[in-house]
């Protein structure tokens, strides 16, 4: 026999749970018991849940120090190779800049850095920079970074022809100066019938150099056929940052003259114009630099011009670049890495100066004399060109800070 429950006795009835009323109390106690020791055992769930949010939100902050750290490292950089470190605070041997109220791209910080360079006339100038953002009231996250720089001539120029990838040279041409290429494969240079090279030719290490250059039988090297001992690197080529910017300058039948650094879209030189450099000017070109039929660029007796190219490039055969002073170091056409494909490079007055062009493939026209250095990813020279390479080399080129270390410094 089954007794039936009562329902007035029931904790919770028509549930089947069912409790004498006496023991109401019992279950109340019982839960609380039971939350209190869950409560207990959780406390130190929560703590630790806490500590890694705290140690989480200090590397965040310590990331973002890191980064104002190391964008003091680079304004620094940049002062030494294109602005003018010497408006900074302290003296000639400790160059000081703080900047504040700074925000490092996507960390929702506010921080600040202070940069010192010490010896920045030095061959080694030293950078030690630090990185703040508050953690705390009253408390900071910092990173220091010391970085050690060198000198490095930028491009070093120390051959006449150089190729990355290979030198052709056409028939009947005069060089005085050395080839080379750090290519290895069949060809990687080739001389054709009755040219004369008055220097070295080499090919790139491990190279077989009766394999890799192919030189008629009827071609004259004074110098020595051999494989380079390490390949030749090729300096990046980077356009000098806060030029003015200049827009876009078109010359069409007139007379443009250009005596200051400029940033410009597109620099154009119409047919029968004329361009003058007047003193000593850096000059970067975006997009297209052209010159037109029976034009002139002339750099003036005194001036100089340096070119940067990053876009295109388009002469016509019967263009004219005349540097008066006839000194190859005060004439650079300097392309940076995006200034690919074919450029053919002409002009009806010999040319005193020098192209690094390290992406590009250069194919230099006939009926040219050039005084001066020649580089490229290739190099094509066509008939009756002669090349002297310049023997004032070291005054060729320029001379940029480079990264010889870089280190993080314990706080």
């Amino acid at each position: 026999m089954t007794l039936a429950q009562d329902p007035r006795s029931c904790h919770y009835p028509g549930s089947g749970l069912c409790f004498p009323e006496k023991e109401k109390g019992v279950v109340i106690i019982l839960v609380l018991f039971v939350s209190v020791a869950l409560l207990i055992l959780a406390v130190p769930s929560f703590y630790k849940l806490s500590a890694y949010n705290d140690l989480g939100e200090k590397s965040h902050r310590s990331l973002a120090a890191m980064n104002l750290a190391e964008a003091g490292v680079e304004r620094a950089i940049w002062e030494l190779n294109f602005g003018d470190i010497s408006t900074w605070s302290e003296s000639s041997t400790l160059r000081t800049l703080t900047v504040s109220s700074i925000r490092p791209h996507a960390s929702g910080f506010t921080g600040s850095f202070q940069v010192e360079v010490t010896n920045p006339d030095a061959s080694n100038p030293i950078i030690e920079s630090v990185g703040r953002i508050e953690h705390r009231v009253g408390s900071y996250v910092e990173r220091k970074i010391r970085v050690v720089l060198v000198e490095q001539q930028l491009p070093f120029f120390d051959f006449g022809v150089f190729g990355n990838e290979w030198v052709s040279i056409a028939s009947n041409l005069d060089i005085q100066g050395d080839v080379g290429t750090n290519g290895t494969q069949a060809g990687a240079v080739t001389v054709a019938a009755n040219s004369t090279i008055n220097g070295d030719v080499s090919c790139g290490p491990e190279g077989d150099p009766d394999l890799a250059l192919n030189i008629d039988e009827s071609a004259v090297i004074t110098g020595v056929q051999e494989a380079a001992s390490e390949p030749k690197e090729f300096a990046y080529v980077e356009a000098p940052e806060g030029l003015p910017y200049m827009g876009s300058a078109s010359v069409s039948g007139d007379v443009m003259t250009i005596s200051g650094d400029g940033e410009y879209t597109d620099l154009l030189i119409g047919s029968n114009s004329q361009l003058i450099i007047s003193g000593d000017v850096k000059l970067h070109v975006l997009g297209s630099f052209l010159m037109g039929s029976n034009t002139d660029l002339i750099i003036q007796e005194g001036g100089s011009l340096t070119l940067y190219l990053t876009g295109s490039v388009d002469m016509a055969s019967n263009c004219s670049i005349n540097n008066l002073g006839q000194d190859p170091t005060k004439l650079k056409f300097y392309g940076t890495d995006s200034l690919t494909g074919t450029i053919r490079f002409d002009s009806n007055q010999a040319f005193y100066g020098a192209l690094y062009m390290p992406q590009a493939d250069l194919v230099v026209a006939s009926n040219i004399d050039f005084f001066g250095s020649i580089y490229g990813k290739t190099v094509q020279l066509n008939a009756n060109v002669y090349v002297s390479y310049f023997a004032g080399q070291t005054d060729f080129s320029d001379y940029r800070f480079v990264v010889k270390s870089w280190q993080q410094l314990l706080n």
